[in-house]
């Protein structure tokens, strides 16, 4: 399962699928392991598969929170909005203070046209986690909608700077001798 975990941090799918389904043939019951299997499938685009095996890791600990927030972002993928609500106000009961899920609820109000409630949970992550990039994107774009382009731009703003940084940040890491930039 950890040699799973970890070729999915990379972004590895195959051998990630490849040590879940071993660990599977192992111990079923190890707890977190549907959980990791999910995460693996819905990365891979199965969302159908992913759903059932999210549902599975549920049911055999309901209070496992990454299989709330991971099994919430399915069904909003899916536009089952309702229940990826259900999903979302639940792993933020299970973890308040988790900004992932405060900003996947927000985007899941946004798309039921609660724009003034996303727009508040986004301003609640985006002053939380000031240098992530997302929430300001998605406030940019709801400021203008609720004809705020003061704000709007201000988020632009702090977009385009943050964006600048993240290169900058690739750039540099990519140069192993600074003679000779890596491919």
């Amino acid at each position: 399962m950890v040699a799973a975990q970890s070729y999915l941090k990379l972004g590895d799918i195959v051998p990630a699928r490849r040590n879940f389904d071993k660990a599977m043939s192992l111990d079923p019951h190890q707890p977190g392991l549907y959980t990791v299997g999910g995460m693996i499938m819905a990365y891979a685009g199965d969302l159908e598969g992913a759903a059932g095996t999210f549902q599975k890791a549920l049911e055999a600990d309901p209070n496992d929170f990454e299989a709330r927030l991971r099994y919430g972002v399915v069904l909003y993928e899916q536009r089952q909005l309702d229940a990826a609500r259900q999903q979302l106000d639940r792993a933020l009961a299970i973890d308040p203070s988790s900004l992932l899920a405060r900003y996947q609820m927000a985007r899941v109000k946004r798309a039921q046209g609660q724009i003034a409630a996303a727009v508040e949970d986004l301003e609640r992550v985006a002053r939380d986690e000031p240098n992530w990039i997302a929430p300001h994107v998605e406030l940019s774009a709801l400021y203008y909608r609720l004809n705020r382009p003061e704000d709007g731009a201000r988020e632009k703003q702090i977009v385009d700077r943050l964006s600048t940084e993240q290169r900058d940040r690739q750039s540099k890491s990519r140069i192993i001798d600074p003679r000779f930039p890596s491919p």
